[in-house]
């Protein structure tokens, strides 16, 4: 059983946005950056408390205008690190400033911005990229956008955020942008959907197993769903993926909006659950979504009415 509420930000109301960036780190879950119709690329730079509990009227947000970004960004990724997972590295996007730094950080004990002086002449500046911080502070960022060549991406590139490197994982048969990236307990790396040169749905799905340092390609098994871009995913505590939104290729498809993958069987298994549609919101993309709890929260996105148009709201889906 699934359960939509909706929160409206009133006591500190951040502007609508998407291609924005959101990190949980223990109790804060920050956001970053973005694009809106006013402009494409934001320095915005805000948490939302969760010691506090949620008011359905009143959203706990807190204002980091005076450590904003020293910079615009959009579509970048950014994901925690660091001795002790205490950091954000905002990494690539699309920016205001000189593409120079491919990788900022933000140390949010201190609350001090720094430009990582990183050896990055091996790297191509893309955006859009997606990846998953494991155990030992690597954060693996995979695909995306290369802005150089103009075309989707299918490297692997590792920072090391302890020792600030970075290393070269294997590139993947297929190019990905517009995917998500998923890491399971057992150290698997799940990719699923997005703009693939293969044209597969999401039924067929690509991984990476970071133990093995190789990647593999799995024909799931359940309901046939039709491909989708610029979705959401998070992992539930019994390694279930949540995947929501999107914009999917085929027009015509009836595919739920809201879609599990069960990855505690071979082949990995789609399903449907029942959903209780009472505050749901309508169908959303390029917005983001993180697993507090047994919680997903899903922040800021476009949505599809009549006509497209970017949506302020923030939803949450209780797991079962």
């Amino acid at each position: 059983m699934f359960l939509h509420s909706l929160i409206v930000a009133i006591s500190f109301n951040p502007q609508s946005r998407y291609f924005h960036n959101s990190v949980h780190i223990k109790d804060k879950l920050f956001f970053l950056g973005g694009s809106n119709d006013n402009s494409p690329c934001l320095s915005d730079f805000f948490y939302l408390d969760l010691t506090l509990p949620f008011h359905k009227d009143i959203p706990p947000w807190y204002n980091l205008d005076f450590r904003k970004i020293p910079f615009c960004v959009s579509g970048a990724f950014s994901s925690f690190g660091g001795f002790d997972d205490s950091t954000i590295f905002l990494i690539g996007g699309n920016r205001s400033i000189r593409y120079h730094y491919y990788v900022s950080s933000f140390n949010t004990k201190t609350f001090v911005w720094s430009h990582v002086s990183i050896d990055q002449s091996n790297l191509l500046w893309q955006r859009n990229m997606q990846g998953v911080t494991n155990d030992k502070g690597e954060i693996y960022v995979y695909g995306g956008w290369t802005l150089d060549t103009n075309s989707s991406s299918n490297k692997l590139n590792i920072l090391d955020t302890v020792n600030l490197k970075w290393m070269t994982g294997p590139n993947s048969q297929v190019g990905h942008f517009g995917h998500t990236a998923t890491l399971l307990s057992n150290g698997i790396i799940v990719i699923i959907g997005g703009n693939v040169n293969d044209k597969c749905r999401l039924n067929k799905i690509w991984l990476y197993n970071t133990n093995k340092s190789d990647w593999s390609s799995m024909n799931t098994q359940g309901i046939l769903l039709s491909n989708r871009i610029h979705h959401s995913a998070v992992l539930t505590k019994n390694d279930r993926i949540i995947v929501y939104g999107g914009i999917k290729d085929d027009t015509n498809a009836t595919d739920p909006d809201l879609v599990v993958l069960d990855t505690k069987v071979l082949p990995f298994s789609w399903s449907a659950p029942k959903v209780n549609i009472i505050n749901s919101p309508p169908l959303l993309y390029e917005h983001s979504a993180n697993m507090i709890g047994d919680y997903m929260i899903v922040t800021f996105e476009r949505g599809y009415t009549i006509n497209t148009e970017i949506l302020p709201h923030q939803f949450i889906l209780k797991s079962n």
